[in-house]
């Protein structure tokens, strides 16, 4: 069931990927469209700030674009933050609202700074999508969180992304967490079940 386009029932049933306007390309591991979408409706209202440490292809920074909402994107790779700046340069910005993709590290990036350069004190919603351990690799930078060596290495980095994101996350804000199970020679692996 649907209210003002938001997915009220508690399984969030998306039967094909958003593949419209500056979402038209696919690239191998981004978020679905409407999962991003689905968050920024429930959790924010217009012209709200949106951070995504993670911000990869730039789909949730889309979204904010689509939906009215101010967005700051942190992407550590560069030719993926390019992928992503190019689609916002696609994509209309109907609201005028600022959406911005920065290179760099989510583990070490000084968000309260870049939020008071740009007028803010906070954000509403943290939306991340990290790249999973083991799983896809987008790049050759050590600091990417793909490429950590063993699990514990991964979860360490990635819990240093969060206490540096939640230091800009608003009281009564959001931190949304999406995660998706695995392939691994063509088998699905529910993450619930793998040991590794």
């Amino acid at each position: 069931m649907k209210r003002w386009g938001i997915i009220v029932d508690s399984l969030w049933l998306i039967p094909e990927r958003d593949g419209s306007g500056a979402m038209k390309d696919l690239h191998h591991g981004e978020f679905i469209p409407q999962i991003p979408r689905q968050a920024i409706l429930r959790f924010t209202k217009p012209y709200d700030l949106v951070i995504d440490p993670f911000v990869g292809y730039g789909t949730t920074l889309v979204e904010c674009q689509r939906l009215g909402r101010k967005g700051i994107g942190v992407e550590l790779e560069p030719q993926i933050a390019e992928v992503a700046k190019r689609r916002l340069c696609e994509e209309p910005n109907p609201y005028k609202v600022r959406v911005e993709v920065i290179e760099g590290d989510g583990k070490e990036i000084d968000f309260q700074s870049i939020l008071s350069e740009r007028g803010f004190s906070e954000a509403s919603l943290v939306i991340t999508h990290p790249p999973y351990h083991d799983i896809i690799k987008y790049g050759d930078d050590p600091r990417n969180l793909a490429n950590a060596s063993t699990l514990e290495e991964f979860l360490s980095a990635y819990g240093k992304v969060v206490d540096n994101v939640l230091r800009i996350l608003a009281k009564e804000g959001y931190y949304v967490l999406v995660i998706g199970d695995k392939y691994e020679e063509g088998e699905w692996i529910p993450l619930e079940g793998s040991t590794r």
